[in-house]
């Protein structure tokens, strides 16, 4: 059991692919049998832009599908380019998806709405699986 325990770590990387090592460690902590599969782990990195709507119109700059999630699906200037631009480092990316407005959890249409209606900065928290 020493050994399971000790491969737990290696199994919980940020990106594990066909690790087989991993099924044998569920195995064995599990009682369970089942076939080998392959495991992929992804990993989702929330971060947060603000947006300075006073002024600059109301433009967000970006093409989005709100089902079942707010996807960011192009970009074309506005706002967001406007981020892109001075933050290159931290950059909005097309897969992208809005979770948060001023740290608040809401649904796609209210997130869309929030945006919409904000008069001065917005916080938006971004979400990107890798």
């Amino acid at each position: 059991m020493d050994r399971v325990m000790d491969l737990l770590p290696m199994c919980m990387q940020e990106r594990v692919e066909n690790c087989v090592e991993h099924n044998r460690v569920c195995q064995k902590l599990r009682g369970q049998e089942f076939e080998d599969v392959d495991a992929v782990v992804e990993k989702e990195h929330r971060y947060h832009i603000t947006l300075d709507k006073a002024g600059r119109g109301t433009k967000l700059g970006a093409g989005v599908s709100s089902k079942p999630t707010v996807m960011i699906t192009s970009i074309d200037g506005g706002l967001i380019g406007a981020w892109n631009a001075k933050h290159p480092l931290s950059a909005v990316h097309i897969g992208d998806t809005i979770v948060e407005v001023n740290g608040v959890n809401l649904s796609p249409g209210d997130i869309l709405r929030e945006i919409a209606h904000a008069e001065a900065e917005v916080i938006l928290t971004l979400a990107r699986i890798s």
